[in-house]
């Protein structure tokens, strides 16, 4: 019964760390765009187009050119 236990626990921290990389990444991935936004959108590349390059929502993306 202990080993069973164990074996559980142990499924479930690697399961834990499997999502916080996963997690990770995400974030990075997401503030690449948001750079990426940011160096178009002072080129003057209009919303759209960096929109759809970025595959930022439109929540992220109007609060970059708002802020920008």
């Amino acid at each position: 019964m202990a080993a069973f236990f164990e074996q559980g626990v142990s499924r479930g921290i690697e399961m834990g760390r499997e999502q916080g990389i996963e997690r990770g990444i995400q974030r990075g991935k997401h503030a690449e765009a948001i750079k990426i936004a940011k160096k178009m959108a002072d080129a003057g590349v209009k919303a759209d187009f960096i929109k759809a390059v970025t595959e930022l929502d439109d929540q992220d993306l109007e609060h970059l050119l708002r802020s920008h």
